[in-house]
C-alpha cells in the first residue's frame, strides 16, 4: 500500500484517531509534514536493482591481499590474548584463596532451598559451625557437624568461612 492510499484510508476513518479531530482545528497536520519529507527522500528501485544489490555490497568491500590479511588476523589474535591475560591478572589479584586444615571450625553458606517459607531476606546467611573432616579434592572439603556425623557431600572452599571460637 502506498503512502497516498494509506493517507486516504486514514482520512476515511477519522473516529479511529483522536489526532485527526485536532487536525481539523489547525491547518498543519503532523502526518502531512512527515509524508512530504518521506516523499522527497523516497528511493526508486529498478526491477534489476535487487539482483545488483548483492554484487554492490561485494564490490564495495576493499580487497585485502592474502599476506596482509594474515598479518591483520595475527595482530587481532595477539591483541585478544593480551586482553585475556590482563583480565585474568586483574581477577586473580582480587581472588582470595581459602585453605582449611582438618579440625578447623568453619561456617557454610545457608542453602536457600532448605529454608523455612517465611524466613525472608533478614535470615542468617551462614549456618554451622562445622568441623573440617578431610580434603575431598582441590578446594573442596568433607564436613562433620558437632555431633560427629560426616556430611555426605563435599563443600567447596568458596562456600566456607573460618569460624572463630
Amino acid at each position: 500500500m502506498t503512502r497516498n492510499k494509506a493517507r486516504d484510508k486514514h482520512q476515511e476513518h477519522p473516529t479511529q484517531d483522536s489526532s485527526h479531530i485536532h487536525e481539523q482545528d489547525t491547518d498543519i497536520s503532523p502526518t502531512m509534514v512527515t509524508d512530504s519529507v518521506a516523499a522527497d527522500n523516497e528511493v526508486v528501485h529498478d526491477e534489476d536493482s535487487a539482483t545488483d544489490s548483492k554484487t554492490d555490497l561485494a564490490d564495495n568491500t576493499p580487497e585485502i591481499p592474502d599476506d596482509q590479511f594474515f598479518d591483520i588476523k595475527d595482530e587481532a589474535l595477539q591483541n585478544l590474548m593480551t586482553y585475556q591475560a590482563s583480565m585474568k591478572h586483574s581477577y586473580d589479584k582480587k581472588l582470595r584463596s581459602r585453605a582449611f586444615k582438618p579440625g578447623n571450625w568453619v561456617l557454610r553458606t545457608r542453602q536457600r532451598n532448605n529454608e523455612e517459607p517465611n524466613s525472608g531476606k533478614l535470615s542468617e546467611n551462614w549456618e554451622g559451625p562445622f568441623i573440617i573432616e578431610r580434603l575431598a579434592s582441590k578446594g573442596s572439603y568433607f564436613l562433620k557437624n558437632l555431633t560427629g556425623d560426616v556430611l555426605t557431600k563435599p563443600w567447596n572452599a568458596s562456600h566456607l568461612r573460618l569460624f572463630h571460637k
